[in-house]
């Protein structure tokens, strides 16, 4: 029997290929947002890493050590956490960052070292005494998830050379 319209079904096919392509176009976006959302979180713990090891850098200087003329890479290194935005001393609080509760753990490592470099002022200074620049250099690195971060800062001092 030969149908009374030639064009039944039709519609049904247009709108099965519509189907097809708004699922091809869900789809897409899912993965482009599961994509957009692994960059942020990679960037979050990047800022978070870059910023546990600059405050390694602040509380390296701000030790009374770091500007002693003795200190060595290996010998002024020293571990910190921070733990839910708190720096914290495994050291001197074994406890700190413990419990499953606890978040935002960051490791942090320090150094400060010292080396003394070449004789200043010049000749035909006006102040007594043979004078040195003292260059301290302070590193620091932490590490947050599976990113991290390395920071190197210096600065230098004037002061007495040791020569008499």
């Amino acid at each position: 029997m030969k149908p009374k319209y030639p064009q039944e079904g039709f519609a049904l096919v247009v709108s099965m290929i519509f189907l097809a392509i708004l699922t091809v176009l869900g789809i897409n976006a899912m993965r482009s947002s599961s994509l957009e959302e692994k960059m942020a979180a990679n960037t979050q713990q990047q800022s978070f890493a870059f910023q546990s090891a600059e405050t390694g850098l602040t509380v390296a200087l701000g030790t009374a050590a770091a500007a002693t003329t003795n200190q060595t890479r290996e010998s002024s290194k020293k571990s910190h956490k921070i733990v839910e935005g708190a720096l914290c001393d495994p050291v001197e609080s074994p406890g700190c960052d413990s419990g499953a509760d606890k978040i935002d753990v960051a490791t942090i490592e320090t150094s400060v070292w010292y080396k003394m470099e070449g004789k200043v002022p010049p000749p035909g200074h006006s102040l007594d005494g043979p004078f040195a620049t003292h260059h301290f250099s302070t590193w620091s690195r932490a590490d947050y998830g599976t990113t991290r971060a390395e920071l190197l800062q210096g600065f230098r001092r004037l002061g007495p050379s040791g020569d008499n």
